[in-house]
C-alpha cells in the first residue's frame, strides 16, 4: 500500500518557519461478515483514501515564552465505506447488507494553537479549529421506504432487475464533526516546602453542535466540559486530587441512529443519546 507524504519547509529563523504539505492515507479494504451475504463477492469492499494538503506555520515569540503555530488545510475523502441494502432475490427478506465505497466527503479546515509562560509558575494554553466537512458523493441504492425517508430525496434507479431509489445526502454535514472546536488549559507549578512540588490545571474544552448521522435529522448539543486536578508530588510519593465534569454537564456527547423495517410495524426511526458521565471527583496515591 503506497501512502507518500512529502514537505517544503522555509525557515525565517530560529524562531519561525512556515510549510506545505501533501500527504495520501489510506483505510484497507476487506470482507463483511459473510453470514449476511448470501454471495460471498458481495461482502468484499476496497480500501478508502483520503488526500490532504496542508500550509502552516510555527513560531516562538518573546524569548520562546509564546509559542503560536498555524495551519489551513484541505483534504478528500475518496471511497468511503457505506452499508446499503440492495436487492437479493436469495435471501428471505429480498435484501442483503452490502458493504459499498460509494462516498466522498471534502474537509475544509483551519487550526491555531498558542501557549505562554505567563509568569515562571503559571502557564496558559488555547487551541481552536474549524472544520467545514460536508458530503459531495454520496448517492446510495434504497429498498425501504426507511431508508429513503432518512435523506428524503429519491432518484428511481435499477439494481439487476429491482427498481429501486437513488439516494444522496449531498451536502450535509460530515456525521459526528463540530465546525468549532476550542481547548483552554490553565497550568500552575511551584515548589512547596522540601522536596514537594504542586502541580495543578484546570482544563477546558468546546464542541460546537455534531449530527448524528448523514442525514442530518438529529443533532448533539454544543457543550464545555471542563477538569480539574491538583498533584503534590516528590520523586517517590505522590497525591492527586481531581475533578471530572466540574460544572456536571449534563448534555449528551455519543448518540446513534436506531431502527428495524422488519419487526417495527410501521417501520420507525429512532435516535438513541447515551448520557454522560456525572462529576466524578477522587483521590490517588502514588508511591
Amino acid at each position: 500500500m503506497f501512502t507518500p507524504r512529502a514537505m517544503l519547509k522555509y525557515k525565517f529563523s530560529d524562531e519561525a518557519n512556515v510549510y506545505l504539505s501533501y500527504a495520501k492515507g489510506k483505510k484497507p479494504g476487506g470482507y463483511l461478515n459473510v453470514a449476511v451475504v448470501t454471495d460471498t463477492k458481495l461482502a468484499r469492499y476496497n480500501p478508502e483514501q483520503i488526500d490532504t494538503i496542508e500550509l502552516g506555520f510555527k513560531s516562538s515569540w518573546l524569548d520562546k515564552r509564546v509559542r503560536l503555530n498555524g495551519a489551513v488545510f484541505k483534504s478528500t475523502n475518496k471511497d468511503r465505506l457505506n452499508q446499503v441494502l440492495i436487492p437479493d432475490a436469495t435471501s428471505p427478506q429480498g435484501v442483503v447488507t452490502q458493504a459499498v465505497n460509494i462516498g466522498e466527503v471534502k474537509i475544509d479546515g483551519a487550526e491555531f494553537e498558542l501557549t505562554t509562560a505567563v509568569t515562571e509558575h503559571v502557564r496558559a494554553s488555547l487551541a481552536y479549529t474549524y472544520l467545514k466537512a460536508r458530503y459531495t458523493e454520496s448517492d446510495a441504492p434504497q429498498t425501504t421506504a426507511f431508508a429513503v425517508a432518512g435523506p428524503g430525496n429519491c432518484r428511481v434507479g435499477t439494481v439487476g432487475p429491482q427498481v429501486v431509489c437513488i439516494t444522496n445526502t449531498n451536502g450535509n454535514e460530515l456525521d459526528f464533526s463540530a465546525k468549532n472546536s476550542l481547548s483552554a488549559s490553565l497550568a500552575y507549578t511551584t515548589q512547596l516546602t522540601g522536596e514537594w512540588k504542586l502541580d495543578s490545571s484546570l482544563d477546558a474544552q468546546y464542541r460546537s453542535r455534531r449530527f448524528v448521522d448523514a442525514t442530518n435529522l438529529f443533532a448533539l448539543p454544543s457543550y464545555v466540559n471542563l477538569d480539574l486536578q491538583v498533584t503534590a508530588s516528590t520523586e517517590k510519593y505522590g497525591v492527586t486530587f481531581y475533578v471530572k465534569n466540574l460544572t456536571d454537564d449534563d448534555k449528551p456527547k455519543s448518540a446513534q441512529t436506531s431502527g428495524d423495517n422488519y419487526t417495527l410495524v410501521p417501520p420507525q426511526l429512532a435516535y438513541t443519546a447515551y448520557a454522560p458521565d456525572k462529576r466524578q471527583f477522587g483521590l490517588r496515591l502514588n508511591v
